[in-house]
């Protein structure tokens, strides 16, 4: 049954809060936050760099705006028999902190500011603070935990903020499209949809997929791996030109492959080039909204998949592009199916000192919704880098003005600075030999 066809959306009530199982992304953010109540890593920060005039009544009723288009944002959790709950109360009213700084104390406040623990039965899960640092100079930090976001929804809230923020200064209407359901709803419908022979044809293609050995990914490290993680983390920041950009691109469509697919054959080739191993298991963030309902929605529908990069009998970079066009086609067939729910049933062995499964992520992610106008003002999207991973690696890189930019996140436990530097500089060499010589053994590339 799709969402289109699924029983009536939530009702609003003014009468109480209402109660409704979490999803399975949530139920997993739900388990982690136990573990590590204080643990600031899945504060997820929008940080908007806010130039001119502001109008903070006017931002105070955006904000207002956006809660009550959302239940997301006045959702908490309680448990009931073990299991989280999500508990959607039928009004609430946004926290917005003003504070004046010197411009030097800024980025300090900010990083100490996002990283305040949230209390997930209390809430509310959305914060915001107003920094303001001299005349015409602020910065808007919407901070949520991620059991309520994700980076698609990070686009929506910016877009929904001026919008609702134009329209109380101008009167032009927001214009946002009408929500067809809310998140619980879609909660509610994937519970449905993964019960019984839907979850167990899934899962029969993971098995298969993820049967025998699997990998640990062994990286030459610079510090001995600790026997728990730790988290720490730091990043290097890469951008590939706009030439081979377009190579690339021209490259994947050649073979019939997407960019994403190209990009990952060039990570998996180069881990393969460190590690020395034909199996490499990564992880990769998914949107998870193939249901159209579910686009305008705020709240967490991400998903990880684990790809199996698969470089054995020396392939040339071409073939292993055809691999992994195969690999990804099948596994985005197959993308509903949890992590966690993949997790429990594979079994995997377990090390404190490893995540489960993978222990490299890969992402080309969509652009960031970076610039928007504002009556007398201009938004522009800022980074808050924050010192925290829990992979050995992360890889993310998107699409700007014709260039792909990134960054990798590493494990300072177990990279310096200078190596992780070196390893996107040989990325770098990498793919832009492996577009000029497309039939050159994977082994044989700089």
């Amino acid at each position: 049954m799709s969402l289109a066809e699924y029983p009536e959306p939530t009702p609003s009530t003014d009468e109480g809060p209402l109660r409704f199982p979490a999803s399975y992304a949530q139920q997993r953010m739900w388990f982690l936050h136990q573990l590590q109540r204080d643990d600031p890593y899945y504060n997820i920060p929008l940080v908007l760099r806010w130039s001119g005039r502001v109008d903070v009544a006017a931002l105070r009723h955006a904000l207002e705006q956006i809660v009550a288009r959302h239940e997301i944002l006045r959702t908490t959790f309680t448990t009931e028999n073990g299991e989280p709950l999500q508990v959607v109360a039928p009004s609430g009213v946004p926290s917005l902190e003003t504070v004046e700084l010197p411009p030097e104390q800024e980025r300090p406040w900010a990083l100490d500011w996002v990283d305040r623990p949230f209390d997930l039965a209390r809430g509310p899960l959305l914060r915001a603070a107003l920094v303001t640092t001299g005349p015409d100079r602020h910065l808007l930090i919407l901070c949520q935990h991620h059991i309520v976001t994700d980076g698609w929804s990070l686009n929506l809230l910016t877009r929904e903020l001026t919008a609702f923020y134009r329209e109380r200064l101008t009167g032009e209407p927001a214009g946002l499209p009408e929500l067809e359901i809310q998140y619980a709803d879609f909660a509610e419908w994937q519970r449905d949809q993964l019960a019984g022979a839907e979850l167990d044809q899934q899962l029969s293609y993971w098995r298969e997929q993820l049967s025998g050995d699997l990998p640990n990914l062994e990286l030459p490290v610079d510090h001995p791996r600790p026997a728990e993680q730790a988290f720490r983390g730091a990043r290097v920041d890469l951008t590939l030109p706009a030439r081979l950009t377009e190579e690339l691109t021209a490259l994947g469509r050649a073979h019939r492959a997407t960019l994403f697919m190209t990009l990952f054959a060039g990570v998996s080739a180069l881990l393969h080039r460190y590690t020395g191993q034909d199996d490499v298991l990564i992880g990769s963030p998914v949107a998870g909204r193939e249901q159209v309902e579910t686009e305008p929605l705020l709240g967490l529908f991400v998903n990880t998949l684990v790809l199996r990069g698969d470089l054995s009998g020396d392939p040339s970079f071409a073939e292993a592009l055809v691999r992994v066009r195969r690999m990804c086609a099948d596994a985005f067939a197959h993308q509903d199916v949890p992590l966690d729910k993949l997790v429990e049933d594979i079994q995997p062995d377990r090390d404190a000192g490893r995540t489960p499964l993978f222990q490299t992520l890969f992402a080309l992610q969509s652009a960031p919704d970076t610039e928007r106008g504002l009556p007398e003002a201009q938004l522009k999207a800022e980074a808050l880098p924050r010192a925290s991973t829990r992979f050995d690696l992360e890889f993310h890189l998107w699409l700007s003005d014709g260039q792909l930019r990134g960054t990798i996140v590493y494990s300072t436990d177990l990279f310096d600075e200078a190596t992780v530097r070196g390893l996107a500089g040989h990325l770098h060499r990498l793919l832009a030999e492996a577009v000029r010589t497309p039939e050159r053994p994977v082994a044989e590339l700089p």
